[in-house]
């Protein structure tokens, strides 16, 4: 993987922690659109209902709510995401995260009780 691609790693770094901390009780799924891909495919997934702005991770909590995950390795959000952070916000469903340990606090915030915290989950480093 390119080191090019911070937001990927992240991703990566994420996916690792939540099959480890999250209790099953909670569903959860990412979301491909952030994947670079040709121009072919993107056309397909566009076609198919991909829509820009659509948060990376989605979680389904025990109480039937649906919370969203924004991950940024250093970049801002696009227009298509500060508008889906509007919708979401005033309901307490959206978070942006930086971090292994800003998902798991999110998810913490949401009333996720958590099976292992990333410093325990990931070695001691925060990063798997």
């Amino acid at each position: 993987m390119s080191r090019a691609q911070p937001e990927l790693r992240l991703q990566i770094s994420v996916k690792q922690f939540l099959t480890v901390a999250l209790p099953p009780s909670i569903e959860w799924t990412a979301n491909a659109a952030g994947v670079h891909v040709t121009m072919h495919t993107a056309n397909k997934m566009k076609a198919s209902g991909v829509r820009r702005g659509w948060p990376d991770l989605q979680f389904l909590f025990p109480d039937g709510v649906t919370r969203f995950i924004e991950l940024k390795a250093g970049a801002s959000l696009s227009p298509e995401q500060k508008a889906f952070r509007d919708r979401c916000e005033p309901h307490g469903i959206w978070a942006l995260c930086r971090s292994v340990d800003d998902v798991a606090n999110a998810l913490t915030g949401w009333g996720a009780k958590l099976r292992s915290h990333p410093f325990h989950a990931c070695g001691g480093s925060g990063q798997p």
